[in-house]
């Protein structure tokens, strides 16, 4: 095993990787691999009921600040509208623009066709082993300890 190698990196270069493909696909349409990625994660847990900020950031692991400034460019681009709710008027409840609703599906097909080409390089057992790998680093808690 090569002790060089650093899992960091690596990680690194495949998510570039992964984002270049969905980006490449979503320039047509004048919006990042990101918010393609947004817009599909917004139509699909808005059938499950209403999307928060909130949610946005817990589904891609983003800070405030973060799915704030991404919120801000996706209205500017009139991707979603954000809605007071009658209940809590500092909550604003994100909805898809049909702009972004008529290309959603398109957005959906990508990210699907992405990760059957990903799915298709490793075999059941490897495929079972990087998921794993992934969730057991995931849980790392770096914040506990200066490094």
């Amino acid at each position: 095993m090569n002790d060089s190698i650093s899992i960091g990196r690596e990680v690194n270069i495949l998510i570039n990787k992964i984002n270049r493909i969905v980006s490449n696909n979503m320039s047509k349409f004048e919006i990042t691999g990101a918010q393609a990625h947004m817009i599909n994660f917004i139509q699909n847990a808005s059938l499950k009921g209403a999307v928060f900020q909130r949610d946005i950031e817990k589904e891609f692991d983003i800070r405030r600040s973060t799915a704030t400034i991404a919120l801000q460019i996706m209205e500017a681009k009139e991707l979603i509208i954000k809605q007071s709710v009658p209940s809590d008027a500092r909550l604003k409840k994100i909805t898809l623009t049909e702009k972004s609703m008529a290309i959603q599906k398109i957005v959906n097909e990508i990210i699907v066709q992405s990760e059957m080409k990903l799915r298709e390089a490793l075999s059941d057992q490897e495929f079972r082993t990087l998921l794993s790998v992934i969730e057991k680093l995931s849980k790392i808690d770096f914040t506990q300890e200066a490094l």
